[in-house]
């Protein structure tokens, strides 16, 4: 009898869960941490890349007659946020040619500011028509963009029903459809990514395997990402796409003064002229700012 009761219970419980698809996204965020829930407003780090090292060597040695100059150029890239402002990468001294530089270092970063910052679940479907649909223990948002001129056309959510731990996220693209699945861990009862699984199925029939992994520092009483780590390949070879790639913040400050002029434009990664030869007419002050390729 007592069994019978409390499936009774566990019944009525799951018939009466949240049925609008905000109130869902409200509890999944709920339990996620996010640092500009936890009072970041801004944050500037000091971004360091193995793998940006490994490219430049690799670059010397496609351009014989320019040997050695890389090893000369000092880059110093930094990475800045603002609440209210979005997220850049300021990148100086990385000159225009080969331009090949800064394609590869653009591409490079592109993203890596929503894992130091991820933006929350309601944020992702904002703007979007969301529908919920109920499955076996599961709840899946469906959010489609009324832009049909947009890259992303849909995405969805997949969580559990008990617990709002998400299981999949899918992206569907003009010409290519991904699945993500995270495995986490906690802090104070809340859900940080850890590693970050996607298969990628292009429309052309070519499928690709990633994995992302992440590492974290206790910073002034906020979890902060150290160190990314990341690779791809084919899914039917096993062919590495590029070598691995890694990234590592440092001299990491929070809530510091914020150069706003930085966040004047849209574009995610700046590059700033090396500086002026001596005599040059243009002063240090007035470096022109470049914007990505």
């Amino acid at each position: 009898m007592r069994k019978f009761l409390i499936l009774i219970l566990l019944a009525g419980f799951c018939g009466c869960g949240p049925k609008d698809p905000q109130e869902v996204l409200a509890r999944v965020d709920s339990r996620i941490y996010y640092p500009q829930e936890e009072g970041l407003t801004g944050l500037f780090c000091q971004v360091q890349s193995p793998s940006i090292e490994e490219m430049f060597r690799k670059v010397e040695k496609e351009y014989p007659a320019g040997s050695g100059f890389l090893s000369q150029i000092k880059v110093e890239t930094r990475f800045y946020w603002k609440r209210g402002a979005g997220a850049r990468f300021v990148i100086k001294g990385l000159p225009e040619q080969p331009s090949s530089l800064r394609d590869s270092v653009w591409h490079f970063f592109w993203g890596t500011d929503l894992l130091m910052i991820p933006p929350k679940e309601e944020d992702q479907f904002k703007g979007m028509s969301v529908s919920l649909k109920r499955d076996k223990g599961k709840l899946e948002l469906v959010g489609v963009n009324p832009d049909s001129q947009a890259e992303l056309k849909q995405y969805e959510l997949v969580v559990k029903s008990w617990g709002w731990e998400p299981l999949e996220r899918i992206y569907r693209a003009a010409n290519y459809t991904s699945y993500s699945r995270p495995k986490y861990q906690f802090r104070n009862r809340k859900r940080y990514p850890v590693t970050i699984e996607t298969t990628k199925k292009m429309d052309s029939g070519m499928e690709l395997k990633s994995r992302l992994e992440i590492e974290y520092r206790d910073l002034q009483g906020f979890l902060l990402v150290k160190r990314v780590r990341y690779q791809e390949q084919v899914s039917k070879t096993g062919e590495q796409i590029a070598p691995p790639r890694e990234v590592i913040f440092e001299n990491c400050r929070i809530n510091p003064p914020m150069p706003m002029d930085i966040f004047a434009t849209q574009d995610q990664v700046l590059f700033i002229e090396p500086l002026p030869a001596p005599g040059s007419t243009l002063a240090p002050e007035k470096v022109p700012l470049k914007t990505n390729p």
